[in-house]
This record gives structure tokens, C-alpha cells and sequence, in this order.
């Protein structure tokens, strides 16, 4: 036999739900290990909704772990005949029960109840010694209102006091069969009853009705080491047990098992609970309880562990609540409960010291769940025999043991009862059925007057279960013939939803399956259509059946193969395959994936169940509750969206996607696709290829590629963008659009207010009409909001601007480059922008801002004022008025007739025309006039630098004027002031005029004159690139020399000065300076 180590070993470990009751961390009893497993649950199940009702002597409603759990409306008194159930003796007993079911969670004292969920009636008779029978019936009559009937009471120890065939239970008999056929609305109250607790002297619950009778749970106690307390009452008709140091608390952990089963799935009937409950419980004290392996099938691969003193053993709440969670078969119910008989043929004489046995046959074709036999057994001294019915697979089920220690006697020696065994759960009812009895001490001997048989259970059925548990690995230790699976009929179902480890069944034909680390083959000809996973990521492998497969939790990959199969995922993140066929696909909670190869599949998702995908390889509508869609294979498919949002994703050919109402994303990828976005804010992209786009009402946004797409909109449908990989144009009644990608790109509005954005690239942006807004981004950009008064930002890089409409704004960050506008309009430079040129024929003005600015006017007449900053001004073509500003501006005039005033600064002039004015006001900086043309400095202008290859004229004003001559002969002329004259190349004529005037004299540029050479006012000459001066100061092999009225300067060369009209006498050697 397994040992409970082996049992457990290997179990998926599951992160239980934390509690702040100071208590909850020592209730060993609620764990995996020798407890009832039950921790795992709490994050789903409570027994929230389920109704329990608690037939004691009473329950105290002031202790604050029950606050808000009783049902108090509902409860009674038997003994007051009221509905006010609380303890008045002092007797807890009742409150115990409660508490160990529903005392309540997370409120920082106490305990937690193992099924706290739950809502607790109380029902009230006297304490154990003053209790009627009347009272007992009168709280039993009114059990079919609650789903679950706690009892921790008996008759224990008082040996066959309470039997359902005297008069005095009928009543009580009555009652309990009426809960189990109208409770729960026909599925039957489930009663849960404590074994006893005299076990020690010998007593037996098969001889009390209360505990044999076939509609309630008999639960015997263990301890912590899981070992069967010795003074719990055993007996065939014990069901399971639970670890407690009484039975009385052990009974109320099973009734809170059931509440989390019924909670798990409502429908079971009340035997489907005790066959739930028998088929997960684990084997515990392996040594000592008796176990024995029944004849029947279909629970891990054989019969089931059932013992005397441990039922089928330690219940598993884990466990039993993923079997109720899986079950689907129709509710066993009183109602559907079908039965097979025999009765006895004749006397049989039970020898002193000897064994009798009498076999009766079955003819009926019975699934067992229970067991009655009736007997009618004279003898003096019942405690001497040991009862035994035999199943005709050989499973020997002791009915009563040397009841009392075998110190039991009848008073009249005549004992007429009726036993029953649990211990043929599954097996088959026809054969024959043999009743032993062995008198088992000396003294008398005695008969067995008459005996009959009666098998509870469900009809015989091809239609087989066959449930597997993580016992399967020890059980196939004990008996390896478990690993190969026989069934050749009906429409059969492996069911391991209670196993923790992940699963691998394959229902091929000869299909290996690998079951709790244990493998599980088909036999020859045997075919299985369901099969059910358990809490580990499970493989369920279908058949050419139309299987039903069910992966209930963990992340689970379902293949349904051929047929028309039944996928449910269930929690966790699965893949569901049905494979060829037309397939009905359910994931549940979690991420779930759908492989969808027909187009009769079905996909059935409820909403907030995870984001879901269908991979199909036909053309497929996503069912509701279904997010994405990716369309598979090499084929032509369509795909359309839900009312929800979705992501639709095409294959390499051409697509038609539809998403559909809801905020949508579709992907054609390759192929020539045509995307329509439905109503929503949709995301369109047409991936490679010559794709159409139809977003359709709501805010969608349209990815491009490549050339070649099509986007189409209609009025009032949103304001949709596009982003765009290639040169775009908007269509109509598309707001939006963004460059991306690194390409040299461009993109064009529409007659709509768009917002364009360029990319990091050097972009030509175009918007069109439309109050526009225009985002250069990074690179060297051209914006033209077109018509309308649009707003431009050109971001970083040397951006250009077109403005055509007063309501434009151009917008320009400090560090964002060099940037121009090109204005079709009169235009003031907005801050950051560097350069303004005046577009087209019309005579406009253009303003310069604070920084350093470059304006051109066009060729009509422009005013151009630079502002502040060191401003450059082009009039270009036309009659131009320029101002410079403050700052340090320069003025071209260009062709026209050209005025251009300086303002504050050291301004410089380009004169060109003999038309063009220049104006200064004193006090204004050091300005200069640079002149194609012959030119007179107005006033407050310094300096004169003429231009170009034509002999001029240069004449200063009343200032200290700086005049520079250009390579030709030169007229210049100083004016006023303290001058300074350089002739430059050729031979100029120097004419300082009054005041200290500075000639420069160029060495090899030609023969100057200078005509009024004035010592006596502070004239000096300048001699620069002149040879150094000789001892006698003058420049080495220079002279001058007297010509007539004049002064020559001359090397061997020639003459390089002429000073007219002066005396040689007149000068010094102070009057020229070598420079």
C-alpha cells in the first residue's frame, strides 16, 4: 500500500491567499501535508453562497469571529420552539463547529473558518444527555433548507439505539430522506455526520443508522502524523476522515470541503458529492487503518484504497474541488438513484467457533456506490462474529467486527438491522454477492434467519469516467498493470483534473499518456473521446473522435486532431487546436491562443478573460471576447474584427481585413491588402505592397510603407493621421500626417487644418489649405503652410519657412539652426529665425527681430528694417527703403532707388546708384559707405570705401572721414575734418581739405597728387611698404626734389608722389611717416 509520503510527493506547490488572523499560521489542518489541502482555494473559493446548517446544541452569536456569518433569520430552537439558536447551557460544542467551518477572515483575530465564505444556520436541540429523539427529528425535518447538514452527534456508544427501522427514528429516518430529495431543489442536502468516538471500546458506525444510512457522510478523525485516532469509530460504512482531535471537529472540515465543492460547481448532486469526496482522498496511516484495493474501475487505472478506519481516506479539498470543478456528468440525485436486489433463499446455521457463508446474485447491471444488507441474525452473543460481504470481484468489506470489544450482546438475542458498506464504490453490481459470517469466540452458536441485499448506484454504462489523482504514480508502484488502459465502448472521458504536475494525455490510438510522472498507454482497440487536465501546464492530444478536451488550469496545449472536437482551455495562458473538423474552442481565463484550420470552427471567449488570439489559415470573423486575429498560411484570406478592439494581422498574400466597431489594429504585412478600420480609433497599416486603407468612423492612424498606398476617409469620420515611411499627399478628410523613418522624404496637406511633422531628415512639408500646423522635426526642412494662417515650427536644422497669409507664425527655438522664411507677404521675423527674403512681384515689407538677421527684398519696392541685432539688408530689385537698426547692420540697396538709414551701430552701405541715399544720425557708430559709384558722404556716415573697376570720385563730409580708393585713378576728397585718404592702386588725386589730414601712400601703386599738402595744419604723409629709412630718415633710395612749383618724392624708378603747389623748403622730415 502507498505510503501518505508517496502520495504527496512531487504535488504542484500552489501560493495560498495570506490572512492576518494571529491564528491562521498554526491551522496545520488546513494545509497539504496531513491536512485537508484546502489553502490552495482561498484565492477562488470560500463556500461563498452556500448555506450550512449546524444541528447542535447551540451556537454563541456575540463571539466576534462569527459576527455577520450566521444566518440568524433562519435558524431554530428545538427546545424553545423559537429562531433563536444561541447557547444558553454554557455547552460550546456547537459554537466549536462553527467556528472551525466559518470563522471569519482578515479580521486580526482568532482563526480562520475553512470555508469562511459560507453563511452558518444554526439549528438547536439540548445538550448530549437531556436530547430527544423528538428534537433530534423535529431539527433534522428542516435540513432540506440549507445545502450542507452539519452533525457532530450520534448515538455513538450506544449500540444499535439508533435504527431507522424502529418506530422510534422513523421519523428521523424520514427527515434525512426527505433533506436528501427536496434539499437543494431536487440535488439533495448534503449531511455530514461525525463518526463517533468510542472506537476504543469497540464500537462501529455500522451499528448506528445515523452514520450507515446511505444519504450521509460518515468522517472519522486523524492526527497530525495522519495516523487514524484510535478512538474513531470505523466501520465499512465510514466514507473518509479528516485530522482532528475528535471527530466532532473533524466533520466540519469535510462539510466545509463540500461547501467549496458546491460553491466550485452548484449542480452536483448529493452523491456526486460522497463519490467526489471518496475518489480524492489520499491514503493515510498506511500501516494501520486496513487498507484494501476494491474490485472496481476507472480510478487510476484499477480500484480505489478503501479501510476500515480511514474510509477512503484523508480528504483532499484541492483535490475534490477540481474533480467537482470537472464533473459533468448528470446530477446522481435521489431521483436518478437506481438500485439492485436479492434477498437470502433460506436459514443459515452459524456454528460456535465457525464460519457460514450464503451467496445471493445479482441480476441487474449496477454501477455500486453503496452497499445495504439487511439482516434478520439470531444470537446471543453478536459481539462474537465478524460480518463480511463479498463482491463477486472478491472485494470482502467487514460489516461489523466483535462489535464491543465482542463483549456485545443482544438482551433477547434476536438482532434485526440493517448494515451498510462504501467499499464497492465502482464496482460492478451483477454476480454473485456472498455474506460471510464467522463466530469468532466459544460459548454459543446461532442463525441467520434471513439476509437480503440492496446496491445503490447509477445505471451500468459504457460511458466511462476514469479519474486519475497524484496517487496514480504510487498506486502503478504497487500495481504496474494500472499503466495500460482498457475500454472499448461508450463515450469515456480521463479525467485528471486533480492532478497537481503537468499532464500529457494522448488519446491517439495506443496513445502513451504521462500521468504524475507515470505513464499511461491505451490498450489495443481501446478509445477514449474526453479528457480533462489538472493544475499543471497540460498536453491533451485528441483522437478522430469528436472529443471534448478540457485543460482547466495551468498554461495548457489542446490538440483535437480529426473530428469535431470540444476545447476548453480553462485558467491559465493555453493553446487550442482543434484540428481538423468543425471545433468549438473555449480558452477561459488567461492569454489564450486559437489555431483555427475551418471555417465551421467556433471560438467562444467571455469578456475580461485575458487577451486572446485566433491563428487562422482560413478567412475568419473573430468571435466576441476575442482580441487578436493573425491570419496563417500562404492562401487569399479576409479577416474581420468584434465589437472590441482588436489587432488583425494578415499573411504574405493579398488580405481583406475588417476590424469592425472598436479601437482597432491592422496589419496587412505583405501582399496588395485592403485594411477597413470600422467605427473606432483605428490603427491601420498595410505593411508591403499596394495597400488601400479605409479607417472608417473615429480617430485612426494610417502606417505607409511604401508608395503606392491608398488612404481613403470620409467627412465627419474623425481626425485621423497618417505616418508615412514615403513622400505622402493627404487625401481628403485626413487631418494628420508624420514622416518617419531616415529617408529624404516629403509630405503634402489637404484643404483640411492639418498638423504636419517631418522626420530627422532634410523634408519638403507642403500643407495646402487649411489653418495648418507644420513640425520640421530635426534636419534641414522646407515648410509651406500653404493657404491659411498656419503655425510652422521648424525644430532643429536650417529650415526654411514659407509664409503667403498674415495669420502665419513661424516658431523657432534658440539653437535650432539657420533658419529663412520666404514670405509672399510683408513679414516680421518672428525670435530665432535668421534670414526673411520677399517673395514674388508685389512691393512688401520685411522686419528683422532681435537676433542677427539677413532680409532680401524682391523686385519691387520693399522697406526692410533689421531691428536690433547685426542685421544685413538686400534691397534687390525695385525702389527699396532699408532700415538697419541697432546693431552693426550692412545694406545692400541694390537696383532702384535705394534708401538705407543706419540707425545705432557701426553700419556699412552698399551704394550702387547714384540714387541711393544713405542716412545717419550723429552719434549713431562708425558707419561706412562702400560705393560702386562716385559718392559724397552724407552727414554722420565715417568712412568711404569705393568699389569696383571704374576711376571715382570720393568725397567726405565735416567728419573725421576714413576714404579708401579702389584699384583705379581715384579723385578723393576729404572735406572737413581730420581725414585719412588711401588712394589704393593707380594714380589718385588727394584732396584733404581743412584739418589734420593722414595720406596714405602705397609704395608701387602708381603716382599719386596731392593737391593741398598742409604742414601747417597737421598734414603728414603715410609711407607704407616703403624700403626702411636710411641715416638720414628717409626711406632707402627715396629723395625728394623740387619740379617748379612742385615737390616730387622719387626713387631711380620714377616719380611715386607729386605734392602740389609747395616748397621743398616747406617740409620736414616729421611731415612723412613710415608706416
Amino acid at each position: 500500500m502507498p505510503t501518505p509520503a508517496s502520495c504527496t510527493a512531487g504535488r504542484r506547490q500552489v501560493v495560498a491567499q495570506s490572512f492576518n488572523d494571529p491564528g491562521y499560521a498554526a491551522q496545520w489542518e488546513l494545509q497539504d501535508g496531513t491536512g485537508i489541502n484546502a489553502t490552495p482555494l482561498y484565492a477562488q473559493y470560500t463556500g461563498a453562497g452556500i448555506r450550512i446548517g449546524i444541528v447542535d446544541a447551540g451556537v454563541n452569536y456575540a463571539l466576534r469571529d462569527l459576527g455577520g456569518q450566521m444566518d440568524v433569520a433562519a435558524d431554530y430552537d428545538a427546545l424553545e420552539g423559537d429562531d433563536d439558536a444561541s447557547t444558553t447551557s454554557g455547552d460550546q460544542h456547537g459554537t466549536t463547529v462553527a467556528l472551525i467551518i466559518g470563522a471569519r477572515a482578515n479580521n486580526g483575530i482568532g482563526d480562520i473558518g475553512a470555508a469562511f465564505g459560507a453563511r452558518l444556520v444554526a439549528y438547536r436541540f439540548d445538550t448530549r444527555d437531556a436530547r430527544t429523539v423528538a428534537q433530534e427529528t423535529a431539527l433534522l425535518a428542516l435540513q432540506h433548507q440549507v445545502d450542507i447538514s452539519q452533525n457532530s452527534w450520534s448515538r455513538s456508544g450506544e449500540y444499535f439505539r439508533d435504527d431507522f427501522g424502529s418506530a422510534e427514528y422513523a421519523g428521523a429516518a424520514a427527515a434525512i430522506l426527505h433533506a436528501a430529495s427536496a434539499g437543494r431543489g431536487g440535488l439533495g442536502t448534503v449531511i455530514v455526520r461525525s463518526a463517533g468516538n468510542n472506537g476504543a471500546t469497540g464500537d462501529d458506525v455500522n451499528s448506528h443508522s445515523y452514520l450507515n444510512n446511505r444519504h450521509s457522510i460518515a468522517v472519522g478523525a486523524t492526527d497530525s502524523t495522519g495516523a487514524v485516532q484510535p478512538f474513531s469509530n470505523p466501520g465499512a460504512a465510514l466514507l473518509v476522515v479528516a485530522p482532528a482531535s475528535a471527530t466532532s471537529w473533524a466533520a466540519p472540515l469535510v462539510s466545509a470541503t463540500v461547501a467549496l465543492m458546491l460553491e466550485a460547481n452548484p449542480a452536483l448532486g448529493y452523491r456526486d458529492v460522497q463519490t467526489i469526496l471518496a475518489l480524492s482522498a489520499r491514503v493515510t496511516d498506511a500501516a494501520g487503518a486496513g487498507w484494501l484495493v476494491n474490485a472496481g474501475t476507472g480510478w487510476n487505472g484499477g480500484g480505489l484504497h478503501v479501510s476500515r478506519g480511514a474510509g477512503f481516506g484523508l480528504v483532499d479539498a484541492q483535490a475534490a474541488v477540481r474533480l467537482a470543478e470537472s464533473w459533468r456528468t448528470a446530477p446522481a440525485t435521489e431521483a436518478s438513484l437506481h438500485t439492485a436486489s436479492a434477498t437470502s433463499g433460506g436459514v443459515l446455521d452459524l456454528p460456535d467457533l465457525g464460519t457460514a457463508s450464503q451467496g445471493v446474485t445479482i441480476e441487474g447491471d449496477l454501477l455500486v456506490e453503496r452497499a445495504e444488507i439487511s439482516v434478520d441474525l439470531l444470537h446471543a452473543r453478536p459481539g462474537q462474529l465478524r460480518i463480511t460481504l463479498i463482491s463477486p470481484g472478491g472485494t470482502e468489506s467487514v460489516l461489523l467486527d466483535q462489535l464491543g470489544l465482542g463483549r456485545y450482546k443482544e438482551v433477547d438475542g434476536h438482532l434485526v438491522f440493517t448494515f451498510s458498506s462504501v467499499q464497492f464504490l465502482w464496482e460492478q453490481a451483477r454476480g454473485e454477492w456472498t455474506l460471510r459470517v464467522e463466530d469468532l469466540a466459544a460459548g454459543t452458536g446461532g442463525r441467520l434467519a434471513s439476509w437480503s441485499l440492496t446496491l445503490y448506484g447509477a445505471p451500468a454504462s459504457d460511458d466511462t469516467v476514469h479519474v486519475f489523482t497524484d496517487e496514480y504514480a504510487a498506486q502503478v508502484a504497487a500495481d504496474p498493470g494500472r499503466t495500460l488502459l482498457q475500454d472499448d465502448a461508450g463515450t469515456d472521458t480521463l479525467n485528471a483534473a486533480a492532478v497537481t504536475t503537468a499532464s500529457l494525455i494522448d488519446l491517439s490510438p495506443g496513445g502513451a499518456s504521462r500521468i504524475a510522472g507515470q505513464v499511461l498507454v491505451l490498450a489495443p482497440g481501446t478509445r477514449i473521446e474526453n479528457a480533462d487536465g489538472g493544475d499543471g501546464g497540460d498536453t491533451l492530444i485528441g483522437n478522430a473522435a469528436a472529443n471534448r478536451l478540457d485543460g482547466h488550469r495551468g498554461n495548457d496545449t489542446l490538440r483535437g486532431m480529426a473530428g469535431d472536437d470540444t476545447l476548453i482551455g480553462g485558467e491559465g495562458e493555453d493553446r487550442l487546436d482543434g484540428g481538423s473538423g468543425n471545433d468549438l474552442m473555449a480558452g477561459g481565463a488567461g492569454n489564450d491562443t486559437y489555431i483555427v484550420d475551418s471555417t465551421g470552427d467556433r471560438i467562444e471567449e467571455r469578456a475580461g478573460e485575458g487577451l486572446d488570439t485566433a491563428e487562422a489559415s482560413v478567412s475568419h470573423v473573430l468571435s466576441a471576447g476575442v482580441e487578436w486575429l493573425r491570419l496563417m498560411g500562404a492562401e487569399r484570406l479576409n479577416g474581420t474584427g468584434n465589437a472590441g478592439e482588436n489587432v488583425l494581422i494578415g499573411n504574405e498574400a493579398n488580405n481583406v481585413l475588417d476590424g469592425g466597431a472598436g479601437d482597432d489594429w491592422l496589419l496587412g504585412r505583405g501582399g496588395d491588402d485592403t485594411l477597413i478600420g470600422g467605427a473606432g480609433n483605428d490603427r491601420l497599416d498595410g505593411g508591403a505592397g499596394r495597400n488601400r486603407l479605409a479607417g472608417g468612423p473615429g480617430d485612426d492612424l494610417y502606417l505607409i510603407a511604401a508608395a503606392g498606398n491608398e488612404v481613403v476617409e470620409k467627412a465627419g469620420e474623425g481626425t485621423d493621421t497618417v505616418q508615412s515611411w514615403a513622400s505622402f499627399v493627404l487625401p481628403a478628410h485626413v487631418e494628420h500626417l508624420q514622416l518617419m523613418g531616415n529617408a529624404k522624404i516629403h509630405g503634402t496637406g489637404n484643404s483640411l487644418a492639418n498638423t504636419i511633422a517631418g522626420n530627422a531628415q532634410n523634408n519638403i512639408i507642403t500643407a495646402g489649405a487649411g489653418d495648418d500646423t507644420v513640425h520640421g522635426m530635426a534636419g534641414h526642412d522646407t515648410l509651406d503652410g500653404g493657404a491659411g494662417a498656419d503655425r510652422l515650427e521648424g525644430g532643429m536644422g536650417d529650415d526654411i519657412y514659407i509664409v503667403d497669409d498674415n495669420g502665419d507664425l513661424v516658431v523657432e527655438r534658440p539653437g535650432e539652426g539657420l533658419d529663412a522664411v520666404r514670405s509672399w507677404i510683408s513679414h516680421i521675423l518672428a525670435a530665432n529665425v535668421e534670414q526673411l527674403r520677399l517673395m514674388g512681384e508685389q512691393a512688401l515689407d520685411g522686419a528683422g527681430n532681435a537676433g542677427n538677421n539677413i532680409l532680401y527684398g524682391n523686385a519691387a519696392g520693399n522697406i526692410l528694417s533689421g531691428e536690433d541685432g547685426d542685421d544685413i539688408l538686400y534691397g534687390e530689385g525695385g525702389n527699396d527703403t532699408l532700415f538697419g537698426g541697432a546693431g552693426n547692420d550692412q545694406f545692400h540697396g541694390g537696383a532702384g532707388t535705394n534708401q538705407m538709414i543706419g540707425g545705432l551701430g557701426d553700419d556699412i552701405f552698399h551704394v550702387a546708384h547714384s540714387k541711393d541715399s544713405v542716412m545717419e544720425n550723429a552719434g549713431e557708430g562708425w558707419d561706412t559707405v562702400q560705393s560702386w559709384i562716385s559718392h559724397t558722404l552724407p552727414e554722420a556716415v565715417e568712412a568711404l570705401v569705393l568699389r569696383g573697376s571704374q576711376p571715382l570720385r570720393g568725397t567726405g563730409n565735416a567728419l573725421d572721414n576714413l576714404i579708401l580708393g579702389n584699384a583705379q585713378a581715384n579723385r578723393l576728397s576729404g572735406g572737413g575734418g581730420n581725414d585719412t585718404l588711401d588712394g589704393g592702386h593707380g594714380p589718385d588725386i588727394l584732396t584733404g581739405g581743412s584739418g589734420a589730414d593722414r595720406f596714405i601712400l602705397q609704395a608701387g601703386q602708381g603716382t599719386d597728387h596731392i593737391t593741398d599738402f598742409r604742414p601747417a595744419e597737421g598734414d603728414v604723409v603715410v609711407l607704407q611698404g616703403f624700403p626702411p629709412a636710411a641715416a638720414d630718415g628717409w626711406p632707402a633710395g627715396y629723395w625728394l626734389q623740387q619740379a617748379g612749383a612742385d615737390v616730387l618724392l622719387q626713387d631711380a624708378s620714377g616719380t611715386a608722389l607729386v605734392l602740389d603747389g609747395i616748397q621743398l623748403s616747406a617740409l620736414s622730415a616729421q611731415d612723412f611717416l613710415l608706416g
